[in-house]
């Protein structure tokens, strides 16, 4: 096993671990120690979301939202703290099916990998399971689960989410990529 294969492994043995039932505080003293241990791996500190979002607000923050960039918008935000909401259909509203239908419909194009495109990650049957903004030619940004954002290379990602790289640019704005939820 190389070491790109051992650091896969284990940050997917990490971000595997299931975060015990109990108070707001107690789940995001695990996801502390998650990310100190990520940040070992990896080399490199997670990346804090801007001020105004609040700590607890990031696990309502999916990777797919990220890299395309609509977790900026006010809209966004407005959609997803609606308190009719779920918290598992507040995450998944930008999941894999959005990213599947934006593909689709040329709104995502494949392209060259150039520093700010989005980059996708899936599994060998396609299905799409994590995306980032290419940052440098080697180093992805993104968000991992209910963790923070890491700038981390390429290939340094969890095992879940795939060995398959595709890299789009979009030929629409974060704002009307977000209207195409209700096409």
């Amino acid at each position: 096993m190389n070491q790109t294969d051992r650091i896969r492994q284990n940050l997917e043995n990490i971000i595997s671990e299931q975060l015990l039932s109990g108070n707001l505080s107690e789940k995001l003293a695990v996801l502390d120690d998650q990310t100190k241990r990520i940040e070992g791996l990896i080399g490199r500190k997670a990346i804090p979301l801007p001020l105004g979002w609040e700590k607890e607000f990031q696990t309502d923050i999916n990777c797919h939202a990220y890299a395309l960039g609509l977790w900026q918008l006010e809209q966004f935000r407005v959609l997803i703290k609606k308190p009719f909401m779920k918290k598992k259909t507040r995450k998944n509203i930008i999941g894999a099916r959005f990213m599947n239908m934006l593909i689709a419909k040329n709104i995502l194009m494949l392209r060259d990998r150039v520093e700010g495109c989005i980059v996708v990650y899936s599994t060998s049957d396609g299905e799409i399971k994590h995306s980032g903004i290419l940052r440098e030619i080697d180093l992805v940004e993104s968000k991992w689960g209910d963790l923070p954002v890491f700038r981390h290379y390429v290939h340094h990602v969890p095992e879940s989410y795939g060995n398959i790289i595709h890299y789009y640019e979009s030929n629409i704005s974060p704002e009307n990529m977000l209207l195409t939820l209700y096409d």
